[in-house]
């Protein structure tokens, strides 16, 4: 019964052991950036405007001009490279103003611009 016990008592300590030296648990994810996703709502509204899509390519947010416009709005400029009509590629600007709304982001105004 003893040697049952001193087991025992071995196991519990080695469980200690191995809680108190285990990692701590991962911190959860840090929130997304509002910034970045206003950028790349901009973004997602002027790929919806293009007739090829596919061929727009924009460059990091970090490289777009992104200021506050007011609470929970932002203003967004930047540059887009796109193939157009009989294959031409070109680079262009655009501009749009995005505001969160009901939880969601809404672009409110957008200009593109060759």
């Amino acid at each position: 019964m003893r040697k049952w016990l001193g087991l025992a008592g071995l196991a519990a300590m080695a469980l200690v052991a191995a809680l108190w030296l285990a990692p701590p648990p991962a911190a959860p994810p840090l929130p997304p950036d509002p910034v970045e996703a206003a950028c790349q709502a901009a973004q997602q509204a002027v790929r919806e405007r293009l007739k090829s899509v596919a061929t727009a390519l924009f460059p990091p947010c970090r490289d777009s001009r992104i200021t506050p416009a007011g609470p929970k709005r932002w203003r967004v400029e930047g540059q887009f490279d796109a193939d157009f009509l009989f294959g031409e590629n070109a680079r262009d600007g655009y501009a749009a103003t995005v505001q969160r709304r009901d939880g969601r982001l809404a672009v409110t105004d957008l200009k593109i611009w060759p």
